[in-house]
C-alpha cells in the first residue's frame, strides 16, 4: 500500500486525482457487488428440508450411476476395437514392409 501511495504522489495533480477517483470507483463497485451477492444468495431461499431431500433421495444418483456405467462399458468396447484395429494395421504395415 505504501508503494501505491508513492506512485500516486509521483503523478502530476490531475493524473493523481483521476487515478484516485477511478480507484475509489472500482473499490466501491466491487464492494457493492459483494454485498448484493450476499443479499441474493440462492442458498438462503431454499429451505433446508428441500436440500436434505435432494441429498437423501438416491433415485437420481442411481440413474446417473447406471448411465455412467453404460457409457463406461461402451468406451471399453471401443477401446478394445481400437486395440484390435491397431494390431491389424501394425500387421499390415509389417507385411507391406516385407513385400517391398
Amino acid at each position: 500500500m505504501e508503494e501505491l501511495g508513492k506512485f500516486v504522489a509521483s503523478l502530476p495533480l490531475p493524473a493523481a486525482l483521476a487515478f484516485v477517483s477511478v480507484f475509489a470507483a472500482v473499490v466501491a463497485a466491487s464492494w457493492r457487488g459483494i454485498l448484493k451477492g450476499r443479499e441474493n444468495d440462492p442458498a438462503r431461499d431454499v429451505p433446508a428440508a428441500q436440500v436434505a431431500a435432494v441429498i437423501v433421495d438416491p433415485t437420481a444418483l442411481n440413474a446417473a450411476t447406471s448411465a455412467l456405467n453404460r457409457h463406461t462399458e461402451s468406451l471399453d468396447r471401443m477401446t478394445d476395437m481400437f486395440d484390435r484395429l491397431r494390431d491389424e494395421i501394425r500387421d499390415l504395415s509389417r507385411e507391406v514392409g516385407r513385400r517391398n
